[in-house]
């Protein structure tokens, strides 16, 4: 069953996809609360690819097919909140 929910996302980006080069074809997610969001490579997606290991806030549409996840982003910054101060996600 397909669900989609608008959320605000906590988390750090990271590389979840590399090409036969190495370089990296598509990056995720990890959020707080350590479920794994795939980034859908939209433009604003892509940008993301410049804050690797980067804690950020995403805003976003999410879309839930069984185990996989995946976030269409509307926007992000990069997260400059107390780490020690939990997050909901």
């Amino acid at each position: 069953m397909l669900k989609t929910d608008r959320i605000t996302l906590y988390g750090i980006v990271i590389p979840i996809d590399w090409l036969q080069d190495g370089e990296i074809s598509a990056v995720g997610i990890a959020g707080y609360d350590e479920t794994v969001y795939r980034v859908i490579n939209a433009s604003t997606g892509i940008g993301l690819r410049s804050y690797l290991q980067k804690r950020v806030v995403v805003d976003g549409v999410i879309q839930r097919l069984g185990e996989t996840m995946t976030i269409h982003v509307l926007n992000y910054r990069i997260d400059t909140s107390d780490p020690t101060r939990p997050h909901n996600t």
